[in-house]
Formats: C-alpha cells, structure tokens, sequence
C-alpha cells in the first residue's frame, strides 16, 4: 500500500493547510477543489491567505498538485482526506450533502472498475455522531475503509494547530488504517501525539463533546466576570480567573473575560451535540444553558459599554473579528456588539484589516451618518 501520496478532497481553508503541512514534510499531494477558479489561482500566483505560512508553504511547494477532477485524486492516492464543508442546518445538526457528493463519486468510480480495496477514505469535517457508519455502510462493497478524524485547530493558526495538537482523534474499526494515520501524524506533527482510538460514531461525538466544553468555560468565565464586576471587583476579574485556574482540575485555557465564544465551530458543535443529545433521548440541558448565556453576555457587554462611555464619545473598535488574526466574522461578539451600538443610534469608528473592512462596509452602509473608518482618536475603546 502506497502511503506517501495522500489526496484532499476539499482544499479550502483547513484542506489546503493539511495539505501544504503534508507536502512540506514530504508527502506527495493531490488536491482537489470543485471552483476552477479557485484552483487555477494556487497556480497562476493570484492566491491569497491570511493563514500563517501558506503563502510561504504554497509558493515553495514541489509535490502538490490541485485539479477539480476527484477522479484524478482517487486513482493516484490510497490516502484520501475529505475537508468539505458541513454547514449547519436550521435545527443545529450538520448538513453532510457535501460529503455524499464525495461519496457518490466513490461508489461511482468503482462502478467503472476503479480498484478501491486498499484505500482509507478519513473524513476530517465535523459529522454528526453516527453518519461516518453510514458512510462505511455504503462504500462497504468498494472494500474502502472510512476513518473519522477531525483537527483541533483554530482560524488564524492552522498550521500550529495541526503541527502541535493536544491528541489525534481516530474514529474506526480498521487497526490497518489506524496505523497508517498514526504514522503520518507521527511524520508531520512537530511533537510526539497522544493518539485517541475508537468508533467512528465516539469519536464524531468527542469531537462536538470537545468544543462544547469550551464553550462552557468561556461561558463561565464570563459570568464570573459580570457577577466580579456587579460585586465591586472590576479590578480584580483576572484575579479571581487566574485563581480558579490555578485548580489543576480547572486549568487556565479558555478562561478568561471577554468576549463570548464565535466563530465557525465551537458556537455550531454547542449546539449539534444539543440535537444529538435529544435526538438519543438524552435530557442535556447544558448545550442550551450556554448559548443563553452567551446571548445574556453579549447583552450585558452592550448595556457596560453605554453606561460607561459617560461623555457619548463614538465607540472605537479596533477588532471586529471573534478573534485575532483572522478575517472570520461569523459569530463575532465583537462585530455584534458594534452592529447593536449603531442599531441604538450611537456612533462608531472601525479600525480593522481590509478584507474585514470590504465585508462590513456594504453591510453598515445604512449607517454611513454615523460610522466612520479610522478617522477618529478620541473615542470610547472597546477592548475587554
């Protein structure tokens, strides 16, 4: 069995980080988009990232390739890593169409002789707890094995989060192809790994379980704040943080006050496991304890804001980000919390990166009279 090429299915953001830290550390790699645009710009120098190191790691590449055709990618590489997006549903579950696509092209090729026996298929987006079985299920006569495992990164970061993970989750029944994952991880990971093994469906439901839990801290944390604030002890907030922390059955990450959780995962794998957890009959009341105490913290961060801000000054945001170094505002706290202030009639000022700014600016435009870029420095600063 060949391991040293590996194909991606889906080189967005997170696909084409893995892929890029694989080549980098020897691997040969085929990816594949369905934009041709997209891929035609990782060839004619037009690409662009605000991810640390991809520039860099795509211009020096030597054994990477990208093609819109999976067919290409499938017969070159036993190993084939499938990043395709899972958006949400309107009930909070994952919508894996994306991913039934891949699997249609699958059964597909093997329908036209394409030999698949040797072949791991590891689905690296977040699932639902038990649709990997499925997957398994229907690919059951291709002879491919399905592996789940999911990263642990962070936008803005995804290259040291995959070169320096806390563990590596792997979700399968196949030891071959546990092996084979330990040992690329082994090749590309800049520490030694504690490696996590178990059903597929364990470790879809480890992964939303993760995440939760660190929506729960940074939930918490917050509270403490407010209730420390309400108390008389604005000053010392971080204090009590860092002494609740120090309980090493607490730990420090994740807590501290701020702004509530954002961004593209944690928020949507809170609320899957809510379903989950209903859909198994279970009573998890947590998931849904959190995001009302996310909601409650933004609203106490926007009623602090005004009654602190005594003179009326326009609000100053330097960050409109869930956090730094990325351009992501989905579920930003932050660009909600300045979207509320200009929604009440108070004014604001915006200093952030151009690719924030060429979002926010057609969508404030009803607001022109009273928000303003980079223009004001004698403001109300909104930093936490």
């Amino acid at each position: 069995m060949n391991t040293n090429n590996i194909g991606v299915i889906g080189i967005g953001k997170l696909g084409l980080s893995f892929a890029l830290l694989a080549e980098h550390c020897g691997y040969d790699v085929f990816g594949c988009d369905t934009c041709s645009q997209y891929v035609e710009s990782l060839y004619d120098g037009t690409f662009r990232s605000t991810e640390p190191f991809i520039e860099d790691y795509l211009k020096s590449a030597t054994k990477f390739a990208a093609s819109t055709d999976t067919q290409i990618v499938v017969q070159d590489c036993n190993i084939l890593f499938c990043f395709v997006a899972t958006p949400s549903l309107p009930d909070g579950s994952y919508d894996h169409s994306a991913i039934d696509r891949v699997v249609a092209d699958l059964q597909e090729l093997h329908v036209r002789g394409m030999d698949m026996s040797s072949k791991v298929l590891v689905i690296g987006c977040t699932t639902m707890p038990g649709y990997c079985d499925t997957v398994q299920e229907r690919l059951e006569s291709t002879g491919i094995s399905v592996v789940y495992n999911p990263e642990f990164i962070a936008q803005g970061s995804i290259i040291q989060g995959l070169r320096f993970a806390d563990m590596v989750l792997i979700g399968t029944d196949n030891p071959t192809a546990s092996d084979v994952l330990a040992k690329l991880y082994d090749r590309i990971m800049d520490i030694t790994p504690r490696f996590n093994i178990m059903s597929r469906k364990a470790a879809e439901l480890t992964k939303i379980s993760i995440n939760c839990y660190l929506t729960m801290k940074i939930g918490y944390a917050n509270m403490i704040g407010e209730i420390a604030i309400n108390s008389g002890c604005e000053t010392e907030v971080n204090t009590i943080l860092t002494a609740i922390g120090d309980d090493s059955r607490i730990g420090h990450k994740c807590l501290r006050y701020g702004f509530g959780y954002g961004g593209p995962c944690l928020p949507r794998d809170m609320k899957a496991l809510g379903v989950h957890a209903g859909r198994t009959g279970t009573q998890a009341v947590i998931p849904k304890a959190i995001d009302v105490t996310n909601n409650l913290h933004a609203n106490y961060l926007f009623r602090d804001c005004i009654a602190n801000n005594t003179d009326n000054l326009p609000f100053l945001f330097t960050q409109l980000t869930y956090k730094p170094g990325t351009d992501m505002l989905v579920e930003s706290q932050q660009y909600r919390l300045c979207k509320d202030l200009l929604e009440a009639g108070y004014s604001v000022d915006i200093t952030e990166s151009p690719a924030v700014l060429a979002q926010v600016q057609l969508e404030l435009a009803m607001y022109e009279e009273r928000v303003t870029y980079g223009q004001v420095t004698n403001g109300y600063k909104i930093e936490l």
